[in-house]
C-alpha cells in the first residue's frame, strides 16, 4: 500500500516552475554581470566568479537563487549545514533533505564547478556518522545523483540521475533579454524541464529513490554477474551459448603424459582464477596496470640468466606493474597443479 500511495501521490513540481526559477535567477546575475560575463558563465567559459563579481560569498550565490529555489518548488524540504562547521570552514555536506524516505544529502559549489562537488559527496557518503544513502552533487546547472553501495571488499558510487539545465538556462537567459539573442542558438528547453521535474518533484524522486534505483542497480548487477559467468566459462571451456571464441584455454594446454582431463581442468580454474585475482588487485590500484605485460618482458629479456621458466615464483628486481597481456601463450607444464603459484 505504500508503494501504491507513492505513484498516486500528486505532482508538485512542473516546467513552468523550473523556467520561473531559471527565469528570475538569469535577472538576478544580469543585475550583477554584464551581458558578456552572463553569457560566458552560462556557457561554461566562466567558472571562478568572485564575492566583488556578485557582492556575496560564490556558492552562497548559487545556492540562495538556484539550487535552493529549484528545491523548494519540486517540495523538496532540506536543512542547510545539518552537521555543522569546524572553524568556520564547512566541513559537511551543504544540505540534508528531511521530506524524502531515503536518507539523502548535497553539496554544492559556485556555478561551472560541480567538478569540485562529485568526489566531496562520495567522501560525505562514505562517512558512518552521516550514513546517508544518496548524496546530489550540484552547481544549479548540473545535478548528480549518486548511490553508496558497500560490498564485501569495496564500496562503489553509481551514478543513479544526471540532469543539465544549462541550455534551458541559456534560452531563458536570451528570453529575459539578459544575454544578446543573436549570440546563442536556438533549443527547445521543453524536454530539459521536463528531465528535471521527471527526477526532483518530491513523489517522482521519492519513488525513484526508494523503489526505481535500488531494483535498477540490483538486475544491473545481477546481468553483469550472468555476463561474467558466460564469459568466463567460454574463455576457459569454450561451453557458453552467447560466446563463440575459436579457441579457449583448455585447448592451448599442454600436459604432461599421464595427466588427467580432471588434472587440466582443475589447472585451467586455477590460472583462470589467479588472472582475475591478479585484475581484481589493479582495480584497487594495490598492483599498477601492465604487471604481467612487464613481468613477461623482464623474462624475455633476462631468461638467459634466470634460473627455471616464467611460471616458476622469482625474486626479481622487475617492475611491479601488473595487467594481463592482451595477448599471452596458454600453453602450460601442469605438472605441479597442486602447488601452481604466481612470481611475487
Amino acid at each position: 500500500m505504500a508503494q501504491a500511495s507513492l505513484s498516486d501521490e500528486e505532482s508538485v513540481l512542473d516546467t513552468d516552475d523550473v523556467r520561473d526559477v531559471l527565469e528570475s535567477f538569469s535577472l538576478e546575475l544580469g543585475d550583477r554581470l554584464d551581458a558578456h560575463e552572463v553569457e560566458r558563465v552560462l556557457t561554461g567559459d566562466e567558472d571562478n566568479l568572485t564575492s566583488a563579481d556578485l557582492g556575496t560569498r560564490p556558492e552562497s550565490f548559487t545556492e540562495n537563487h538556484l539550487i535552493y529555489p529549484l528545491l523548494e518548488a519540486a517540495g523538496l524540504e532540506y536543512e542547510p549545514r545539518p552537521f555543522g562547521q569546524s572553524g568556520g570552514r564547512a566541513v559537511w555536506p551543504d544540505f540534508e533533505l528531511t521530506n524524502v524516505e531515503a536518507h539523502t544529502i548535497g553539496e554544492d559549489k559556485p556555478l561551472n564547478n560541480v567538478e569540485e562537488a562529485i568526489p566531496e559527496i562520495k567522501e560525505y557518503l562514505d562517512r558512518k556518522s552521516i550514513d546517508a544513502e544518496y548524496g546530489i552533487a550540484t552547481d544549479g546547472i548540473e545535478w548528480y545523483i549518486y548511490r553508496i553501495e558497500l560490498g564485501g571488499d569495496f564500496t562503489e558510487y553509481p551514478e543513479i540521475k544526471k540532469v543539465d539545465l544549462r541550455s534551458a538556462l541559456i534560452e531563458v537567459a536570451r528570453d529575459t533579454g539578459v544575454v544578446d539573442s543573436t549570440s546563442v542558438i536556438d533549443v527547445d528547453i521543453e524536454d530539459v524541464l521536463e528531465e528535471f521535474v521527471s527526477v526532483f518533484d518530491r513523489p517522482k524522486l521519492e519513488t525513484l529513490l526508494s523503489q526505481t534505483a535500488p531494483k535498477t542497480l540490483r538486475d544491473e548487477r545481477k546481468r553483469d554477474v550472468e555476463a561474467f559467468y558466460e564469459l568466463y566459462i567460454e574463455l576457459l571451456f569454450g561451453e557458453s551459448d552467447e560466446y563463440d571464441y575459436d579457441t579457449c584455454l583448455m585447448d592451448d594446454i599442454r600436459s604432461p603424459k599421464g595427466a588427467t582431463e580432471r588434472d587440466e581442468r582443475l589447472f585451467g580454474i586455477t590460472l583462470m582464477n589467479r588472472l582475475l585475482f591478479i585484475k581484481f588487485l589493479e582495480s584497487r590500484d594495490i598492483l599498477n596496470e601492465g604487471f604481467l605485460r612487464d613481468r613477461v618482458d623482464h623474462y624475455e629479456r633476462h631468461k638467459n640468466v634466470l634460473t627455471g621458466n616464467l611460471y616458476e615464483p622469482k625474486s626479481s628486481p622487475c617492475s611491479t606493474n601488473f595487467s594481463t597481456p592482451k595477448r599471452m601463450s596458454v600453453t602450460r607444464n601442469i605438472g605441479a597443479v597442486g602447488s601452481l603459484t604466481f612470481p611475487t
